[in-house]
């Protein structure tokens, strides 16, 4: 499920368990996307802020970011194991809520 920020939601002030924070001023890369929500998906399940840095800092996202339409089925490419992760090439972050995988 991917959620847009909502100006009156607030961000999260740290990381947790359940919480992680990726900048995306550089890109952040399709593969570490994808890492990070497996992660947590492996746990408990939980929230990537994406375009928030390690000390809470909202920072925007790259312009290739913007709309993450596709965003399931890039995840699952780059989870097949005889597909590369797609190269896709700012602003206000996004929150990518995550739910805990089927055991």
């Amino acid at each position: 499920m991917i959620e847009f920020f909502d100006k009156a939601e607030m961000i999260p002030q740290s990381e947790t368990l359940t919480v992680e924070f990726k900048s995306d001023r550089k890109r952040l890369s399709d593969t570490d996307l994808v890492e990070a929500l497996v992660c947590l998906a492996n746990t408990e399940g939980g929230e990537l802020w994406l375009g928030v840095e390690d000390d809470g800092q909202a920072t925007g996202l790259h312009a290739e970011h913007m709309v993450l339409t596709g965003m399931a089925g890039m995840v699952v490419a780059c989870l097949s194991p005889k597909s590369p992760c797609p190269k896709r090439r700012a602003r206000l972050p996004r929150k990518v809520a995550c739910m805990r995988a089927a055991a």
